[in-house]
């Protein structure tokens, strides 16, 4: 019956402007501003205040490796890092299988979600531009984006046809402290109706200095890390540490034990030897005599407290880093892009192909063979060798994209998209094979964009997922899986002079299915084995209000009540997830998580200057998390356990600019920004208070950035400087997490456009980390082995034909 109203709903919103067709056409209502030539199709997107859009000027200007590093910039996001070639976006505190990554509108589901040490299989040289919905997405995309999306607008496959019937840019770069880098797009149509696209690069990079040591000094402080094992794992270290007796707060020492060590007695110990009894009975005179006094004993301590002492032998790195480098840091990428479109005035048809090859270490060691421990002075009994962590990942990808300009029947257009991924993702013990994940993943999303009808405007559409990862390998820790995901929705919009009121439903029908094999071996987590088939039924709600205010100003107020199906990693996972250096164990009885969100926003949009304030609160039931349990295993293998528990997320941003014009191609621009998030335990539950604290662990800390860019001619500058503050909202990773130390990040980029034997070139000089501080994001799992990249300073040219 459920399933049947949904489907009701959904039909009766597609259904509503087709009644509308004898009415007269009013003006093009900005929801579906629409244009085949440009393919500007903002459709469904309400703008509002938390949907950003990143341009090509822009990414010109970060010049990043990774997706994460990017949208790192923005006001609410941050880089997870995972080393410098590999970094996903956190939004407001959220990644991972809760941000959807897109590229041309249809989901990348590739392995970062399952694992942060995998890269997204993004070539930013060839991404035109970022979109980005801060905030829950789920109505529009799914359960994944319960707490965001992101949409990269590639160049694979032309949406528009240009004016010149080829263009070509040929790019080279080269850097102190990034490797080189060399990229070519080239472009054309035969003037009708046939455009194209080519474009590939390479980037290599051997290794990548710091300006410290690898790792924080106090992870080799013995007050610190002797009986932390959570840190000890993390920072890599072998600690040799225990407790040992107090001898000084015993007064005397036993005479009769003295007299049995005499006698050649080797029952008793060291220990038994010390007392607190000032006389002993003499057996052979059968009356009590006084025991000698202890010379080392110092009054005052108390004999419970004080009875043992902690020492430490040993700190002892897997693999002894070399000061000013980032362990492990080379990285090398080749990508191919080929893709044609059929386009006419109200129709597109195109078909791309996108391969990739990555190779990238990471900044960890690890062993085939767990190593065997002695808490004595004499420290390992068995040597171990360590071995760097590398990846490797292999991505072949078609995508095939139409759009039909309709206007008629009461719709406006019709969009059908398909991509096919198949990836091989390896992790590697030097170059040994650990494991490989071998993914066939399918999409196909359908969006039907309505005419307006009076007031009224919106879009419905289709979407469906399909991932097949299978995988093999002895360190494997997820087995052979396969997701199916079915979603229908529906986004209207009602517009009333100054006043816009925009609805929208979804319903996913999501299943999770595992397949053990012979060669996989099942965890000791809370599945126990079982790999039990689940399906959930998911249903999606937002609504929003928008008020302008003389075109000047507006205010705003979103509601969402969204809900994600756990993950295969969070259902089936189980065994040592070496990479992140935890035991990593699933639980296939979780249920959905849901979430209740509501944002409030306003802002001033003058002449020249623009400011916008934002606060949001999302309450999680059943929030799904990485709980610790207090045990240890082998090598230091923390043993976590995937668990659900109410959580709350709150924050806020702001964000401002002003920019003053001086005629043609001059201008000069500052920007700013700040923002906060909390996210904070409302589970009410003892163990997680114990073990995980108050506050979730490794969460991004409070920042503000500044901004300017400066336009004069044939001549532009940027700078960026991006302040970091000290965590104050620490959770707990067993023992309370250290706070890194506050950081600034200030990057530069100085362009001179001008020509060369006819041709158009572009030269620039880009810096990142100008100031070489030593910076530790809180968010990161390796801020225990590495720090981000030092300074660093590239040179390129880019030659337009």
């Amino acid at each position: 019956m459920q399933k049947l109203k949904c489907i009701l709903l959904l039909t009766g919103c597609f259904a509503l402007p087709l009644l509308s067709r004898s009415q007269d056409r009013i003006a093009k209502d900005s929801l579906a501003n629409l244009k085949i030539e440009g393919i500007d199709i903002l459709g469904h997107r309400l703008l509002r205040s938390n949907l950003v859009k990143i341009d090509h000027k822009t990414l010109q200007d970060i010049q990043a490796h990774t997706l994460g590093e990017t949208v790192s910039h923005i006001s609410g996001v941050q880089n997870s890092y995972f080393g410098p070639f590999a970094g996903a976006p956190v939004i407001r505190s959220l990644s991972g299988n809760r941000v959807k990554v897109m590229s041309n509108g249809l989901g990348i589901n590739d392995l970062s979600g399952n694992s942060p040490n995998f890269n997204m299989g993004i070539d930013m040289d060839n991404v035109e531009s970022i979109t980005m919905h801060k905030g829950s997405a789920a109505v529009l995309y799914g359960g994944r984006a319960i707490g965001g999306a992101l949409n990269v607008e590639g160049r694979t496959i032309p949406k528009k046809m240009d004016s010149v019937a080829f263009n070509a840019r040929i790019q080279v770069e080269g850097s102190t402290n990034n490797g080189f880098k060399q990229a070519f797009q080239a472009q054309g149509n035969n003037k009708k109706n046939w455009a194209w696209h080519v474009s590939g690069s390479h980037m290599k990079i051997d290794k990548i200095r710091i300006p410290g040591n690898t790792k924080p000094d106090f992870v080799y402080d013995p007050k610190v890390i002797a009986f932390d094992s959570f840190l000890q794992g993390m920072a890599q270290l072998h600690v040799d540490a225990g407790h040992k007796l107090n001898t000084t707060i015993f007064p005397y020492l036993s005479q009769y034990v003295l007299d049995q060590f005499a006698q050649g007695n080797t029952d008793l110990s060291e220990e038994d030897k010390y007392t607190f009894k000032e006389t002993y009975y003499d057996r052979e005179d059968q009356m009590e005599k006084p025991n000698p006094k202890n010379d080392a004993f110092i009054p005052g301590q108390d004999p419970e407290k004080d009875r043992s002492i902690a020492y430490v032998n040993s700190i002892a790195d897997y693999v002894k880093p070399e000061k000013g480098l980032i362990p492990n840091s080379h990285a090398q990428q080749y990508t191919f892009q080929a893709g044609t479109s059929y386009i006419r005035k109200d129709f597109l048809l195109g078909v791309g192909y996108e391969t990739q090859f990555s190779k990238y270490g990471i900044p960890g060691y690890w062993t085939f063979h767990t190593p065997q421990h002695n808490h004595g002075h004499a420290g390992h009994t068995h040597p171990v060798t360590y071995l760097p962590i590398n990846m490797k990942s292999i991505s072949n990808r078609l995508k095939l994209a139409s759009q039909y300009q309709v206007d008629q029947l009461g719709l406006s257009s019709i969009k059908l998209d398909y991509s096919g991924q198949f990836g091989s993702d390896r992790e590697l013990l030097d170059i040994y094979q650990a494991n490989t994940f071998e993914t066939k993943r399918h999409a196909l999303r359908m969006e039907i964009e309505q005419q307006p009808f009076h007031i009224l405007s919106g879009t419905t559409g289709v979407d469906f997922a399909q991932a097949d990862i299978s995988g093999k390998g002895g360190l494997r820790y997820m087995p052979n899986s396969l997701s199916r995901e079915l979603g229908l929705f529906t986004m209207q919009k009602l517009t009333y002079r100054f006043a816009t009121l925009a609805l929208g439903y979804r319903h996913d029908q999501v299943k999770r299915k595992a397949f053990p094999d012979a060669a996989y071996q099942t965890g000791r987590g809370m599945a126990g084995g079982e790999f039990r088939e689940r399906d959930f039924h998911l249903n999606q709600f937002s609504g929003s209000m928008k008020f302008n205010i003389t075109d000047i100003a507006f205010l705003e107020g979103h509601f969402n009540h969204s809900e994600r199906a756990p993950e295969v990693n969070e259902l089936y996972t189980g065994n040592n997830h070496f990479a992140i250096l935890i035991e990593e164990n699933g639980d296939d009885r979780l249920n959905k998580e849901t979430a209740n969100g509501i944002e409030l926003n306003g802002g001033l949009n003058l002449k020249n200057l623009k400011i916008s304030l934002g606060w949001y609160n999302s309450h999680y039931n059943d929030y799904l998390y990485l709980a610790h349990t207090g045990i240890s295993r082998g090598m230091n293998f923390i043993v976590k356990e995937w668990r659900a528990a109410d959580t709350e997320i709150q924050g806020f941003e702001g964000d401002a600019s002003y920019i003053l014009r001086f005629g043609d191609k001059k201008s000069w621009e500052f920007g700013g920004y700040f923002d906060l998030v909390k996210n904070e335990n409302r589970s009410d539950d003892d163990m997680r208070d114990h073990y995980d604290g108050a506050y979730m662990p490794n969460m991004p800390t409070s920042r503000f950035g500044l901004s300017s860019k400066v336009n004069y001619g044939a001549i532009y500058f940027y700078v960026a400087l991006d302040r970091y503050l000290e965590q104050r909202f620490l959770g707990k990773n067993l023992s309370v997490e250290p706070a890194m130390p506050a950081y600034s990040l200030l990057s530069a980029r100085i362009s001179y456009s001008g020509k060369l034997m006819k041709q158009k070139v572009e030269y620039h000089i880009a810096g990142n980390n100008l100031l070489n501080q030593e910076a530790r994001p809180q968010n990161s799992w390796l801020k225990y082995v590495s720090p981000l990249p030092g300074a660093n300073i590239s040179f390129g040219v880019n030659v337009l034909l």
